[in-house]
């Protein structure tokens, strides 16, 4: 194994990470319901249309798009394969 195997296998995996524009959100609950990590919940607000918004919770997303799929709203959510430079969980 080079010295460059070495160390990416001993590098963490990076964490995925989700933005969701609680405006955009209808609250229809697809993405919660389909996230495999279950890292997404409804929140107890509304945004300004009336609806509960999902949420992102904890530090579990892997990244996988599943939620951002099954999104009806266009823009609602945004998923990263990694965290947002300089963004902490």
């Amino acid at each position: 194994m080079t010295q460059t195997e070495s160390q990416r296998a001993a590098a963490p995996a990076r964490e995925g990470h989700v933005d969701i524009e609680r405006e955009l959100c209808k609250g229809c609950e697809f993405c919660v319901d389909v996230c495999p990590e279950e890292c997404l919940a409804m929140a107890d607000l509304i945004n300004s249309r009336g609806y509960r918004f999902a949420q992102y919770e904890g530090d579990r997303c892997t990244g996988c798009g599943v939620c951002y799929y099954n999104c009806p709203e266009p823009g609602a959510i945004i998923v990263y394969k990694s965290k947002p430079e300089g963004q902490e969980t």
